[in-house]
């Protein structure tokens, strides 16, 4: 399990960025706190929660198009 700062190094952002993304639940954390309203929170990543997380952010290669067809080109003679 990860503390929040260690998820924040690891990625290289800031501990509010992680906290954020724990409670919009982006990342799964678990919040180890007794009491989770009057205690403050102590949040613990799983590995395979950060793992996730980050194979569902990092970017999907762009999907390979099909050539355009060109259309035939007809010359036009404006001088004659």
């Amino acid at each position: 399990m990860l503390t929040v700062k260690t998820v924040a190094d690891r990625l290289g952002v800031q501990v509010h960025a992680v906290l954020k993304w724990l409670h919009t639940g982006e990342l799964a954390g678990v919040n180890l706190a007794r009491d989770a309203a009057g205690e403050r929170p102590r949040w613990r990543i799983p590995e395979p929660a950060l793992s996730s997380f980050l194979a569902a952010r990092t970017r999907q290669p762009p999907l390979l198009r099909a050539p355009r067809r060109r259309r035939p080109v007809e010359t036009l003679e404006f001088y004659k």
